[in-house]
């Protein structure tokens, strides 16, 4: 995780049984569990775009893309949540 974060690369995951691409923006720990806040563009077959928490634990088939994207988002209404502990985040 904390080298795609670094990198600013694209993730390819199975989880709940869904093939996804996403944009990894956080990963820390939050209520004991381990989460990566993503920026998911594509579940399926389908452009389903925006923002997921994802449970670390449940990532099948995880897939660190070469394709790249631009970094933090930096909208008023960006995601990012409070982490008990913050391990990486995208700048």
């Amino acid at each position: 995780m904390r080298l795609a974060i670094a990198q600013k690369r694209l993730i390819e995951f199975t989880y709940d049984d869904a093939r996804r691409v996403a944009e990894p923006h956080d990963y820390g720990r939050r209520n004991g569990i381990d989460k990566l806040l993503v920026y998911q563009r594509k579940k399926g077959g389908n452009y389903k775009i925006g923002w997921r928490s994802i449970e670390v634990s449940k990532l099948e088939d995880l897939v660190i893309r070469d394709d790249t994207f631009a970094g933090s988002r930096n909208e008023p209404h960006q995601h990012h949540i409070v982490w008990d502990v913050l391990y990486a985040r995208v700048e």
